[in-house]
């Protein structure tokens, strides 16, 4: 008889964005592992997308629990003038320039609202798990963050039933780059600090998604902390493998972005490459695929480069969006400069094996994936000659037709969500010995 997992998670389907494929991944595949997973989420949560055709990937007859929450992005969403459609992310922090009353809801997001603005979930899921975990066991407990607060249910699961738990650390708390735009006090600061170091100390197993980030939980653990990377599904990309690409030579951006640094610099780089490279103009397309904030395209219309571009709608389906990478003849990519940033992304554009270059620290877990599968190229920002050189060489393939694929090596396969899952119930039987 396979064991049981419960397996706390607030973002899952019809949940969109990158914050549900780990989650959906691993409970896709723990079946085939001896595990059963019991799955536990919000009822009508606030997600920042909506992607129905996830739901095709849940596991027939799997039990699903379900508690709705109070969620205060309806108040912030009046409160700022927002209709009650709009779709809230952290590119709500992105910017230079804000309202008042932006600026005073990020204040009250940071230090009223902790460990985030799902904390109004954690007593009635605690109540209700509570009730079901009399009535129905289990042998281990899963819980994922962001947001945090799933991790303080599973904290007091936890206490109650003494039963072995795994904290699974999609980002950083503390140390995520964007916390220190939430305006935090001195008394916000240190409350994030003591849960933060409660989790991380009382969980029977951490585990997050790269080396570099598990090295820095274990300084506030004092214990190791494991690391299975987000990888890619397979079966996402068996439709699309023998696709046609586009006439054009097509240069392709996958997923949410932010204005930062390397963007701006890069647009610009792109223009002159445009500009000094024959026949480029002529046979060039770039697509956007993903929420795009309005920043960015203005600093794309700046450079020079709207007659060349195409944005898709905020919401894109998740199949559409391996499709689009997938009939691309080159991608790229953005990653936020801390060592330990290692996205989803990141497993798609390497699955895809479409050649790719991607914007990051050359010395962090990125870098060196990207290098070990040997897909595509790291690049420093303010490399411009690189840059050039590198679009330069997949135009002169373009034009010869040469769109051969990556050969799918051991390395790549290594990425796979069906062994990163398989890494995870090697560490659920770990913590029930």
């Amino acid at each position: 008889m396979p064991k049981k997992v419960l397996f706390i998670t607030y973002y899952f389907p019809p949940s969109g964005g990158s914050g549900v494929q780990r989650p959906l991944k691993f409970i896709k595949y723990l079946r085939e592992f001896d595990w059963e997973p019991i799955v536990f989420t919000v009822k009508e949560g606030e997600y920042p997308s909506i992607d129905q055709t996830l739901c095709k990937e849940i596991p027939p007859n799997l039990t699903v629990l379900q508690v709705p929450a109070f969620e205060p992005y309806k108040w912030y969403k009046k409160f700022t003038n927002r209709t009650q459609d709009t779709k809230i992310d952290r590119t709500v922090l992105e910017g230079a320039s804000k309202s008042w009353k932006e600026r005073l809801s990020i204040w009250v997001r940071g230090n009223l609202f902790i460990p985030d603005a799902r904390k109004f979930w954690i007593r009635p899921s605690v109540k209700f798990l509570s009730k079901y975990l009399k009535k129905n066991s289990v042998d281990a407990i899963i819980s994922t963050g962001p947001p945090h607060s799933a991790h303080l249910i599973a904290l007091s699961i936890k206490r109650k039933f003494n039963l072995p738990w795994i904290a699974d650390f999609r980002d950083p708390w503390t140390k995520i780059y964007y916390h220190q735009q939430l305006n935090l006090s001195k008394w916000a600061q240190k409350k994030h600090l003591q849960l933060e170091q409660k989790v991380l100390k009382q969980a029977d197993i951490v585990v997050t998604i790269g080396k570099t980030l598990a090295q820095e939980l274990a300084q506030i653990r004092e214990l190791p902390v494991e690391y299975i990377y987000n990888g890619y599904d397979e079966s996402d990309f068996e439709p699309y493998r023998n696709v046609p690409l586009y006439e054009k030579f097509t240069l392709t951006y996958m997923g949410t972005t932010f204005q930062n640094a390397e963007e701006s610099i890069f647009w610009k780089v792109l223009h002159t490459w445009l500009n000094n490279t024959t026949d480029a103009k002529a046979h060039f397309q770039m697509r956007m695929i993903g929420k795009i904030p309005q920043k960015v395209k203005e600093a794309i219309h700046k450079a020079g480069l709207s007659e060349y571009v195409y944005f898709s709608p905020d919401v894109v389906e998740h199949t559409n969006a391996i499709e689009e990478i997938c009939r691309s003849h080159v991608l790229f990519m953005s990653i936020v400069q801390d060592k330990n940033m290692v996205t989803g992304k990141l497993f798609e554009y390497i699955a895809s094996r479409r050649p790719f270059f991607c914007f990051c620290n050359l010395d962090g877990d990125a870098a060196q994936i990207i290098k070990e599968c040997g897909t595509g190229i790291a690049l420093d920002h303010n490399n411009v000659d690189g840059i050039c050189a590198y679009l330069t060489q997949q135009f002169e393939r373009y034009k010869i037709k040469d769109y051969h694929l990556v050969a799918d090596s051991e390395s790549i396969q290594r990425y796979s969500r069906r062994y990163q899952t398989k890494e995870l119930a090697r560490l659920l039987d770990k913590c029930i010995l």
